[in-house]
């Protein structure tokens, strides 16, 4: 690990999401992302989707 890595491994403090929800939040893989949409934002969404569902890849995409 290179030497800038450890000082902000070690001086900043991440959380990533809350896996306890509260009353009023719906899960991220309950949305409805509308799929005829002429942008590219669904499928940005759609992807965030599948890596915020697998809880592997999220430790991995999220790790610094």
């Amino acid at each position: 690990m290179s030497k800038i890595r450890k000082i902000f491994r070690k001086n900043v403090m991440r959380k990533i999401t809350e896996m306890q929800l509260k009353i009023d939040q719906v899960p991220i893989s309950d949305i409805e992302i509308d799929l005829h949409s002429r942008d590219k934002i669904p499928q940005l969404l759609l992807g965030l989707q599948a890596i915020d569902s697998n809880r592997k890849l999220r430790d991995d995409v999220f790790e610094f």
